[in-house]
């Protein structure tokens, strides 16, 4: 198999020396080639756009589509935009005016949307203190591993999962939580 058009020569010779020629051509179409990337990790209700790049055209690209299309914004253009909620494999086929194909995948494995159970609203008396609770049990993603608690006062640290409160006034916390994949979440208490 030719990788650039060639022309092959047959010559037969009997045993009486007699001779023929005969020639045939393989054309072969310039390269169709794509860069697609690797498999990727993305947050539960993120949109990612899918990298590929066109390396080689081929004889002219044709088409492209993606499949299933039904998750992204646009299922005929080389670098659509993914908004997924379970992982998802994306095929991308890449046709050029000369009927070549080319076929390449990439997969997004989705982390699991995060969600932080926190205490209900609660009211205290003036000059008591409790602990934000904060459920831990319930994540099915990856672990948090950043906690951020605001506003800082009346806690004793805003960095722990479960830090302690003593607000002078009715206080609203907010948490901000990231997981070891990078993946946001947002809760928040009331504290009376």
């Amino acid at each position: 198999s030719p990788l650039t058009t060639t022309t092959y020569f047959l010559n037969i010779e009997d045993a009486s020396l007699c001779t023929a020629v005969d020639s045939f051509s393989i054309s072969v179409n310039p390269e169709l080639s794509l860069y697609l990337a690797s498999d990727t990790l993305t947050c539960y209700q993120d949109s990612l756009t899918l990298e590929a790049i066109i390396t080689e055209q081929g004889s002219g690209i044709a088409s492209v589509n993606w499949s299933p299309g039904t998750s992204l914004d646009f299922d005929t253009v080389i670098q659509p935009t993914a908004f997924v909620l379970d992982t998802q494999l994306y095929t991308i086929i890449l046709s050029d005016s000369a009927g070549c194909v080319l076929m390449d995948s990439i997969q997004l494995n989705v982390n699991p949307e995060l969600q932080p159970i926190i205490r209900p609203d609660t009211s205290i008396c003036y000059g008591d203190s409790l602990i934000l609770n904060i459920d831990t049990t319930t994540y099915s993603g990856s672990y948090p591993s950043i906690y951020t608690w605001t506003p800082l006062t009346g806690l004793n640290n805003n960095t722990l999962a479960e830090p302690m409160a003593n607000p002078l006034d009715t206080t609203t916390y907010a948490l901000l939580l990231v997981d070891s994949s990078g993946c946001i979440s947002h809760d928040s208490v009331t504290i009376n």
